[in-house]
């Protein structure tokens, strides 16, 4: 155990395995009791820094850091520290060890989004699916390897405006919201010590949405729709809200069993309603005969629009893309699905019924005092209304079809 005086830079870094050796290890001499620094050369030529110190009455060794990535004005810093947790009675290498350990098991990102998913956002979240899609794209490929509790205000910045630079401002919002929303429930559960979302602010201004298209605007989607570059589920998918007013999400994930052909009913369950409550739908021909065009689809799970890829429900995501897509297809102005429930709105009310019926088509809860009194369930007047609306979406396809024929 070779033993110098002290320590220089110039003979640490000219220190060499001497060929057919095992490793060796070099020491300064002793420092008065608060053990002694030494540097460990491999037969590979690495060099290590090590502590080696008394500890009741067993001689340990602590590594410290390697060499030149902790030089040697750092490796007698690493000393100190090690020789005063010593003197303060405790074992500084099994604190290291203790401590390495946690960083090491320490959640990664990809870890936290995985557990939140699964042990939040899909049992308790309609919009599970768009949380998932969100981390996927634009979290997990630069954040997924790093540890959670590393993730600090200015790397979360940095993504956000990474994501509006390639003109994604709104889904760089919700990728925020999704954000705050996993590392809250990260540290409700003892994943990470706090929230770095807290503290960034949504990087992009919403506007609120007044978006509904004209009678003239339906004729045109409408004669466009078949020729669309969506496939054919889509399509009926489209034509179904246009149809009931649902929102995109309810539409993308119906099923065979919530439909009652004879009755010509929809019945959207509570664990699938925003408002968490059951909704039953009237249907009107227009409808039913969209539902009998989707048979042939023959979804898997007794999905009523499946996904052309999985067989299973298409994503909300999915419906929107697709109408975004055709945009110049469709030879509109930008709308989205949404838009559409809120053209059904505005087209009901131009039909003149009532504020009470409207309420119960979008299946928005009425928290007037009048409605405490009023329980009547008003479902023939909105089958009535959606009656009417059916048969007034079938003119303006009709009337499309002959322009569109026209034009050619």
């Amino acid at each position: 155990m070779p033993v110098v005086a002290k320590f220089s830079a110039r003979y640490v870094e000219n220190l060499k395995h001497k060929a057919g050796e095992p490793r060796r290890t070099y020491y300064e001499e002793s420092g008065h009791g608060n053990g002694s620094l030494g540097i460990r050369v491999s037969p590979s030529g690495n060099k290590t820094w090590v502590y080696t110190y008394s500890m009741d009455g067993k001689v340990r060794h602590m590594t410290l850091g390697t060499y030149p990535a902790m030089c040697l004005e750092d490796a007698h810093v690493a000393q100190a520290q090690a020789a005063l947790e010593r003197k303060k009675g405790f074992d500084p290498g099994a604190k290291a060890v203790e401590t390495n350990k946690s960083e090491r098991e320490a959640a990664t990102v990809q870890f936290l989004a995985d557990e939140y998913l699964k042990l939040y956002a899909r049992p308790r979240k309609r919009s599970a699916g768009r949380d998932e899609d969100l981390l996927k794209r634009n979290v997990l490929p630069y954040w997924g390897k790093h540890k959670a509790d590393a993730i600090h205000i200015r790397d979360v910045a940095a993504l956000l405006d990474m994501i509006v630079a390639r003109g994604a401002p709104i889904p760089a919002n919700r990728t925020r919201s999704v954000l705050s929303k996993m590392f809250r429930w990260g540290r409700s559960r003892g994943l990470v010590a706090d929230n770095p979302v807290a503290g960034v602010p949504a990087p992009s201004k919403e506007n609120k949405r007044d978006r509904n298209l004209s009678d003239a605007e339906l004729k045109k989607v409408l004669a466009q729709l078949p020729t669309a570059d969506m496939g054919p589920a889509m399509r009926l998918a489209l034509r179904f809200q246009l149809l009931t007013a649902a929102r995109v999400g309810e539409v993308a994930g119906a099923l065979w069993t919530e439909i009652d052909e004879k009755a010509a009913t929809w019945t959207l369950p509570k664990e699938r309603a925003k408002n968490g409550r059951e909704h039953v739908l009237p249907l009107s021909p227009q409808a039913l005969e969209v539902l009998e065009a989707a048979k042939a689809l023959k979804g898997e799970q007794g999905v009523v629009f499946p996904s052309p890829m999985k067989g299973g429900a298409m994503r909300s995501e999915s419906i929107a893309g697709g109408v975004r897509d055709n945009l110049e297809h469709f030879g509109v102005t930008k709308f989205t699905p949404h838009d559409i429930r809120r053209t059904v709105a505005t087209g009901l009310s131009r039909q003149k019924a009532g504020r009470e019926v409207l309420m119960k088509v979008l299946n928005h809860i009425d928290q007037t005092q009048a409605a405490t009194y009023d329980r009547h369930d008003y479902a023939e007047e909105v089958r009535k209304a959606l009656g009417i609306w059916g048969a007034h979406v079938a003119a303006l396809e009709t009337a499309g079809a002959a322009q569109s024929k026209g034009d050619q």
